[in-house]
């Protein structure tokens, strides 16, 4: 017990004295620390009488150690609290001195300081006198009390010297914090004080004491000032309700929520009032019941607002009363009353959900609408699908979408998911929020309507339809099937591109096998594609592109065996799904195939796309060396020298992305004086000046390059960002 004692004591110094720690060894220097351990105590407490704010801290710390030291047993701790009580009688103690001494009593003082600290009270120093006052408050005990009504009378007294308010106001907080009711007497006769500070504090207290004579002389106040009464006032009334509720008082507690009910009270303090005059009914009771339900009809807007408000506390038999006249009430009201009733008796609610999600009320039908989802039911659904279709129906449609979209995903998706493919066909005018609600759901049965979809021609369904089944499709042998089916019934390249990358997309998918734990293969995925493509018979010249878009070991055979082929078309497709490789292990056959292209004039085009395509994966993310890369790049330069600018453009863009060093940016840059490629130069040369960990090292090189990008570039933007690269910006 002893142990355990101390150890709490010792948290509670700490926790007192932390601010004095912290600007005792902070803002000095750690130097006092070091001396406060050195120094002796008797040295420091022959000190302490002399100290000025300002002078070394050395004997306050080494005091400030016993102090917490003395926590460990009640006698150590009387005997360090009564020294420094000594102090405080010593004549010649600074102010400074002795207003430090107070705080440290606030953490081991005793009630035999409490006299001592009283006298202190008296002192001609502001700042000593409340310390002081802090100390007594927080020694606590009857001593303390005894000493703070002492002062406060003394000081009421017509012969008493006039103390300063804000020390009267922090006794009589401190008294109101204590609850003393022996004060109320002296508190009463300040509540009128020509000092407002005192005044107020005095009001503030007799809230806090709350026995039989403060509250009487509160309610007797806020008769005679009428009404509105002041806020302040209201305040104390209210923690004096409070009071008497917990005290068990409650016919007391009732009459002054009455008062401060009253029609006319500022409005925080009536609201306060109300609902105080609910929380004296028990929540299940007949007249809690009684009393809400008369406030839901009140002609009084602030009563119906608590009503509303308050609604939960009813008993589920009360709610379904009111749904059955919920026609009666304001919208607000109604609002509550659904939501409320939705969660608690879903059952009696779902009915008038489904009639009130028609209401003409815009913010009734939303709550309606939103509440449907939580009762699970299926009825509900036809009602949300009129209600996503229904956007004219009232000036904010859009709410009324979102939240009939919102609801439908609380529904359980085993109901939603049939309903919505069913809806595919019966409800066309919803087509595109119903494919895109079947991402969210997650529904697989949605596959083969939405690929029957993606099919057609008409533009605005297709792509959508395609980015759900990218959602849903799984890279097993039915759903990639059916995907490359899908490839075969669409026209034109644009269509086949979008469908080719949806297949890719689900190849690359990691999926759990049987065991949860581990995870398709990319490379089986891969092979499973592949293998949906032979079974179908697609041609090679449509297959091959798509193929190079997989990567891995079969889909490189196929393209292999696409290049050796006597057909040109083949060859050409074999190239393009070269191009489109993910990884950087065909750069070399790309660059054998761009010089090979390039060489001939009908191949130039195919030469072209392989030599980009080059330059694509060189500048992936790889493990090669920034300068083999770099010289690599210069390589596709000189190939791409009697070609296009913007090929040439391209390679140099590209570099700005993958190659982050100084030989970059002086390649680049020496590209500045041709006309062709300056612009591209320009856009590349200030990417890699966005990054602060090249520039800064090179700054007078770069800024003199970043410069000739500003005098250079004709796009406005880009030469504000040279110019705030050059400014170190």
């Amino acid at each position: 017990m002893k142990s355990s004692f101390a150890r709490c004591e010792r948290r509670r110094v700490r926790a007192c004295l932390c601010g004095l720690a912290v600007i005792a060894i902070w803002a000095p220097g750690v130097g006092h620390v070091k001396r406060a351990l050195a120094m002796e105590v008797d040295a420091a407490w022959k000190a302490l009488p002399a100290h000025r704010h300002g002078q070394d801290l050395a004997a306050l710390l080494a005091i400030e150690r016993v102090a917490i030291e003395s926590m460990a047993t009640p006698s150590a701790r009387a005997g360090c609290a009564a020294r420094l009580g000594r102090v405080l009688e010593q004549t010649s103690a600074t102010h400074d001195a002795k207003q430090w001494v107070c705080l440290m009593l606030r953490a081991v003082g005793t009630a035999s300081e409490v006299p001592i600290l009283a006298r202190e009270l008296s002192s001609p120093d502001p700042q000593v006198a409340d310390a002081a006052r802090q100390a007594i408050e927080a020694i606590g005990g009857d001593a303390s009390l005894v000493a703070l009504r002492s002062f406060l009378r003394a000081a009421q007294s017509p012969t008493g010297q006039k103390r300063p308010g804000p020390l009267r106001a922090g006794i009589i907080n401190a008294l109101g914090a204590r609850r003393d009711a022996e004060a109320v007497p002296l508190v009463v006769a300040l509540a009128d004080d020509t000092d407002p500070q005192v005044a107020e504090a005095a009001l503030r207290a007799l809230g806090h004491i709350a026995d039989m004579r403060s509250v009487a002389w509160l309610r007797a106040r806020a008769e005679r000032v009428g009404v509105p009464m002041p806020p302040l006032l209201g305040e104390s009334l209210v923690r004096a309700a409070e009071a008497e509720a917990l005290a068990g008082n409650r016919d007391a507690a009732r009459a002054i929520y009455e008062l401060l009910a009253r029609p006319g009270q500022p409005v925080g303090v009536r609201q306060a009032g109300l609902v105080g005059q609910l929380n004296q009914l028990e929540a299940s009771s007949v007249q809690h019941a009684r009393m809400l339900l008369a406030w839901l009809h009140d002609a009084d807007l602030q009563r119906r607002a608590i009503a509303a408000g308050s609604l939960a506390s009813l008993d589920d038999a009360s709610l379904v009363g009111l749904l059955e006249t919920l026609a009666a009430y304001d919208p607000a009201i109604r609002q509550s009353i659904l939501a409320i009733a939705a969660r608690r008796v879903p059952d009696a609610a779902m009915p008038v959900l489904l009639r009130v999600a028609r209401d003409d009320v815009p913010a009734v039908r939303v709550t309606a609408i939103e509440c449907l989802g939580q009762t699970g039911a299926a009825e509900s659904i036809p009602v949300l699908l009129d209600a996503m279709a229904d956007k004219d129906a009232m000036p904010r449609g859009g709410d009324l979408s979102r939240a009939a979209h919102d609801s439908l995903l609380q529904l359980p998706k085993s109901l939603v998911g049939p309903a919505l493919v069913a809806a595919l066909d019966t409800r066309p005018e919803l087509r595109l929020p119903i494919i895109m609600l079947l991402g969210d759901v997650g529904d697989r049965a949605a596959i083969e309507p939405l690929a029957t979809i993606a099919a057609v021609d008409d533009p605005a369904p297709w792509q959508p339809a395609l980015d759900t089944l990218r959602r849903l499709a799984q890279p097993n042998a039915t759903d990639v099937g059916r995907l490359v089916d899908l490839f075969l019934e669409v026209r034109g390249d644009a269509r086949k591109e979008a469908v080719a990358r949806v297949i890719v997309g689900v190849a690359q998918q990691s999926v759990p096998t049987q065991n949860a734990s581990v995870t398709q293969p990319v490379n089986e995925s891969a092979a499973i594609v592949i293998a949906a493509l032979e079974k179908r018979g697609v041609p090679a010249v449509d297959s091959l592109p798509l193929v190079g878009r997989l990567g891995g070991t079969t889909a490189l055979a196929k393209i292999e065996t696409g290049l050796q082929s006597v057909d040109a078309q083949v060859r050409d497709a074999a190239i393009r799904g070269l191009s489109h490789w993910p990884t950087a292990e065909v750069a070399d056959r790309l660059l054998s195939i761009a010089k090979e292209s390039l060489a001939a004039v009908e191949r130039q085009s195919l030469g072209r796309k392989a030599l980009r395509a080059y330059v694509r994966v060189l500048t992936l993310k790889s493990e090669r060396p920034a300068a083999q890369t770099l010289a690599m790049l210069e390589q596709a330069m000189d190939l791409a020298a009697d070609g296009p600018a913007e090929d040439r453009g391209y390679i140099l863009e590209r570099t700005a992305a993958a190659v982050r060093s100084m030989d970059a940016v002086e390649w680049i840059a020496s590209y500045l004086d041709e006309p062709s490629l300056a612009q591209a130069a320009c856009r590349a040369l200030v990417e890699l000046a966005h990054h602060r960990s090249l520039r800064q090292p090179n700054k007078d090189r770069f800024d003199t390059i970043l410069n000739r990008v500003a005098m250079t570039t004709t796009d406005p933007a880009i030469a504000d960002r040279a110019r705030r690269y050059a400014l170190g910006l």
